[in-house]
């Protein structure tokens, strides 16, 4: 069983799931005349102005932007940034980077899409207080025919995907506990789950006020340890490109413990660790986003724009020039150990133990920023049967999820997250493609009207 689903996971990663990325991400990207990089100026006073003018959106909404950011980046900021890039890495060569930045460019207006149909088209809930949001509300609401026994597909598929996100997030966790400490994964699984029962149960709400305070202390942590090493590296940053770009297009060579990647490998592997780290084009953005206080949808998106920047261009990219500037591609090390030995070359002494307290922080914010999304699924799929007592025994059963993760093995629990966020992205990346003329039209009319680019 485990096999097949391996197999199955290296099928649709291959060529023909790659291009279908691609091509909707470029018709997309045309559509809206290439937000992702004529909007990066506005994106950025957008950002500045909600954060320290304190201009925010007034609108309706459950959550403030940067909230529904922190939520987000809960689930998106993780294991992919530090854990997953190495995977990457280590099964894909140093070229799996260079694909990981192109599906990036794509998924910031995949993500940006999503949260503008998600506050487009989100419903009240007047039983929880809360705006509800995700591609399933685009689905029924905004799509022509009677489309509603798709949009529960993708919430069902969805719901089953961020368990497996649970499964890789707890797996990586007490991975590297035991790396480090030598603290059995079982035991490290037990603690998971008792740190976010104290959170969870509380719901969005009570997520998004962790989130705020954890989340921008362990980015600015890591990233401030990264642009050390990369400083202390500077004249050998060029090379680490080269060596990118030259794997992207020729595959990498075996050396020591690494057998070797060919091209195919190096694209499977930086798209699959993309997606994995950025959410985009699986429609979690609206789910996270779509719950936000906004006063217009555009400027809002901007947040989701910003989102993959930070998470891709910026935490991925760092990690990966750690990783190739210690050159132990050949050590025959994977996921978070290839990671921490790689913190440890360039800082010895302190960086496996830093490099294992950010995996902790990771991981541990992106458990209950799955079960957020999780929940958002759930209560689509079950309808007026969702109660306080069914979100409980949910909540419950995830924690267990938490524990049977942290033993589910390595490479069984990231091939599955692979084959579950395929099979989803497969659902919805076409409904993407199907309102991109819708997306792009919203675009240029907010931007034709030059009041609204007054901040």
């Amino acid at each position: 069983m485990k096999d097949m689903i391996i197999n199955a996971a290296n099928w649709l990663w291959s060529w023909p799931f790659a291009i279908m990325i691609v091509v909707i991400g470029l018709f997309i990207t045309i559509k809206t005349g290439g937000i992702q990089f004529r909007g990066l100026s506005y994106m950025f006073r957008v950002i500045y102005n909600d954060l320290f003018k304190k201009k925010s959106a007034k609108g309706s909404g459950s959550l403030s932007a940067f909230e529904a950011l922190s939520v987000s980046l809960s689930g998106t900021i993780g294991t992919g940034n530090i854990a997953g890039v190495a995977t990457a890495i280590a099964l894909g060569g140093y070229g799996a980077v260079f694909w990981l930045w192109v599906l990036g460019l794509f998924s910031m207006v995949t993500k940006y899409s999503e949260v503008i149909l998600g506050i487009k088209y989100r419903e009240y809930n007047e039983k929880i207080d809360m705006y509800q949001s995700g591609p399933m509300y685009y689905m029924k609401n905004g799509m022509k025919g009677d489309w509603k026994w798709l949009a529960m597909v993708y919430a069902a598929l969805c719901g089953l995907l961020y368990v497996c996100y649970v499964f890789v997030q707890s797996n990586s966790f007490t991975g590297s506990l035991q790396t480090t400490f030598g603290l059995p994964q079982l035991y490290g699984g037990i603690l998971l789950a008792v740190l976010c029962f104290f959170i969870v149960f509380g719901g969005m709400k009570s997520i998004a006020k962790v989130a705020t305070k954890i989340v921008p202390i362990m980015t600015i942590l890591y990233v401030g340890c990264t642009i050390y090493i990369l400083a202390i590296n500077i004249t050998s940053i060029p090379g680490a490109f080269g060596k990118i770009f030259a794997g992207a297009f020729t595959g990498s060579a075996a050396v020591g413990g690494f057998v070797g990647a060919t091209v195919q490998q190096a694209i499977r592997m930086g798209f699959a660790r993309g997606v994995f780290s950025t959410d985009a084009g699986l429609g979690v953005g609206a789910i996270y986003h779509g719950t936000a206080k906004s006063d217009n949808p555009v400027k809002s998106a901007m947040w989701g724009l910003f989102e993959v920047f930070l998470d891709t261009l910026c935490v991925c990219s760092c990690t990966s020039l750690v990783i190739i500037l210690a050159d132990n591609l050949g050590s025959g090390l994977n996921g978070f150990d290839l990671s921490a030995a790689a913190f440890e070359f360039h800082m010895p002494g302190f960086g496996q133990i830093m490099a294992t307290m950010c995996l902790l922080l990771f991981s541990f914010t992106s458990v209950y920023g799955c079960f957020a999304a999780l929940e958002g699924c759930w209560q689509y799929v079950l309808g007026k049967r969702w109660t306080n007592k069914v979100a409980q025994v949910v909540r419950i059963a995830m924690l267990c999820a938490i524990v049977y993760g942290a033993v589910g093995g390595f490479s069984f629990v990231w091939s599955l997250t692979d084959t579950m966020a395929a099979a989803l992205m497969l659902c919805h990346l076409p409904v993407l493609a199907y309102f991109a003329p819708e997306v792009g039209r919203i675009t240029k009319e907010y931007f034709s009207n030059k009041e609204n680019l007054k901040l």
